[in-house]
């Protein structure tokens, strides 16, 4: 009973050490990915189109949600673990401390079994042997577990049959013992798994934080750029009205001008016209006066008289 008792935590034991690989080898991925998630965040300080950046936190948020769910997953059944091992350590320690009981017992019943056979041989009294053997046997028996040992068997036999048995006690002992520092040395590297994804969990978040204090800064420098960009485009807008109206304006300015151009144009050659037709009347009769001959009278009376007549003509 003892032997199965004592076999069962090994195999725990050794079913919880093929378990413990797993864990190992993720640990051994996790330990690239705060690097990893550095140097992503370190990227996120060089220039960039904001659209874009905004897609990277996104997706860095996200995978640092899916890296803490998986810390999570991971931690959740490694304390499972951790609380199966301390308790099979607890019930590994009970037998081990029942097994020194027994093993106390033992010893103290060679202890007696020696005096019995020192004082049989001593003696040599032939017919005390039985009675004193079957109380010493029955203190045997109730000391290691109510064996039966037959009142007429040799003190020989007796001994090496308590031998046996202690020898057997002793083995079990041993490997109640392997077995016991077998689950201690699991259960320490339960817990350094359990420091290390504490350390992961904390470097997570701090992580995780100071993504969302940079994706607030981007979100904060992407709403002004926003704001002003909505300003420009609202100047530009005024400023192609302006153009527009402008254009308009020089356009209408301009069909006036050519309009008041034609028609000075107009006017000009009219009047230039009218120059050449009156300096060329004028030449003519300045060439006819020249050429006319002046007949005035002699005398004054006669000249009066024919001034009298030109302006009566005129």
């Amino acid at each position: 009973m003892y032997t199965e008792t004592a076999h069962s935590p090994g195999a725990a034991g050794e079913g919880s050490m093929l378990n413990l690989t797993k864990p190992g080898t993720m640990f051994t991925s996790l330990a690239r990915l705060p690097a990893k998630l550095v140097s992503q965040l370190g990227a996120t300080d060089q220039p960039f189109h904001h659209h874009q950046q905004q897609m990277v936190d996104d997706t860095g948020m996200k995978k640092a949600k899916e890296d803490a769910e998986m810390l999570r997953s991971l931690v959740v059944p490694l304390e499972e673990e951790i609380d199966v091992l301390k308790k099979k350590l607890r019930e590994t320690d009970e037998q081990l401390q029942r097994y020194q009981a027994q093993e106390e017992k033992i010893r103290e019943a060679e202890k007696k079994t020696a005096k019995l056979i020192d004082l049989s041989q001593s003696s040599g009294e032939s017919h005390s042997e039985p009675s004193q053997n079957i109380s010493i046997d029955e203190s045997v028996a109730s000391s290691v577990g109510g064996a039966c040992i037959e009142s007429s068997h040799p003190v020989g036999y007796q001994k090496s049959m308590v031998c046996d048995m202690c020898v057997n006690y002793e083995a079990q002992l041993v490997a109640a013992q392997d077995k016991c520092a077998e689950l201690e040395r699991q259960v320490g590297i339960l817990e350094r798994y359990k420091d290390e994804l504490a350390k992961e969990t904390v470097l997570n978040k701090q992580l995780e934080s100071k993504w969302q204090e940079s994706r607030d800064q981007h979100k904060n420098e992407v709403t002004d750029l926003q704001e002003k960009m909505k300003i420009s485009e609202d100047a530009l807008k005024h400023l192609k009205q302006t153009y527009i109206k402008t254009c308009e304006d020089i356009k209408n300015k301009f069909s006036k001008l050519t309009e008041e151009r034609k028609q000075t144009e107009d006017k000009l050659n009219r009047l230039q016209a009218e120059n050449e037709d009156l300096i060329g009347k004028y030449n003519a009769h300045s060439y006819a006066l020249q050429n006319e001959e002046i007949n005035l009278p002699d005398n004054v009376e006669r000249l009066q008289e024919m001034w009298l007549t030109q302006r009566e003509q005129l």
